[in-house]
């Protein structure tokens, strides 16, 4: 998985529309769809602009890695733990 699966993922996820995102980074428009569709590749300074917008999974983004331990997570992960959380505890 790459930083532009990663973004797919995270608009799939997320309540964030990722025409708000662009609009509030300065990222342009245009230029995000041909990096979605792979025609040009992401530019460090959009990959931060970004990620920035989404603090708890800034990590996962960039890296592609979760550190729970210091909050940084992947939006999947915190829609299971929401799961999780609306079963109930037993006992």
């Amino acid at each position: 998985m790459d930083d532009i699966d990663r973004f797919d993922l995270l608009f799939k996820f997320t309540d964030r529309s990722k025409k708000s995102v662009l609009e509030e980074t300065g990222v342009d428009y245009a230029r995000f769809v041909q990096v979605q569709r792979r025609k040009v590749a992401l530019r460090a300074a959009e990959l931060t602009a970004i990620a920035s917008c989404f603090p708890e999974y800034r990590h996962w983004l960039v890296f592609g890695e979760e550190l729970p331990e210091v909050g940084q997570i992947s939006p999947m992960t915190k829609e299971a733990k929401e799961r999780l959380g609306t079963q109930g505890k037993v006992g």
